[in-house]
């Protein structure tokens, strides 16, 4: 979803990180260590930043800042979708900026 957010609004080809998702909590954790030269962390989202964010605890998901009210994340089953910002405030981990 990142990949394809990237190339169509910013066009900005995002390396790929994985040639498949892998079955665990660490894929969004893992593709902020592997990447660490491409993105910088940020203390205030702006459009198009990652979020990485902790469910149950873990640093396990990612979505992309739309604005302050809306995020854009991916969820099993339903696909891409926009979500309220503020459902998942008190869970982002860290924001991540790309390099450009």
């Amino acid at each position: 979803m990142a990949k394809e957010f990237y190339k169509i609004v910013f066009r900005y080809d995002l390396l790929d990180y994985y040639d498949h998702a892998p079955n665990d909590n660490e894929i969004a954790k893992d593709l902020i260590a592997k990447s660490k030269s491409d993105f910088e962390e940020v203390e205030t989202p702006e459009y198009g930043d990652i979020l990485l964010i902790n469910l149950q605890g873990i640093p396990c998901h990612i979505a992309i800042y739309l604005s302050p009210s809306t995020i854009l994340h991916t969820v099993k089953g339903s696909g891409c979708l926009v979500d309220r910002y503020s459902r998942w405030t008190k869970m982002v981990r860290s924001i991540h900026r790309v390099k450009r």
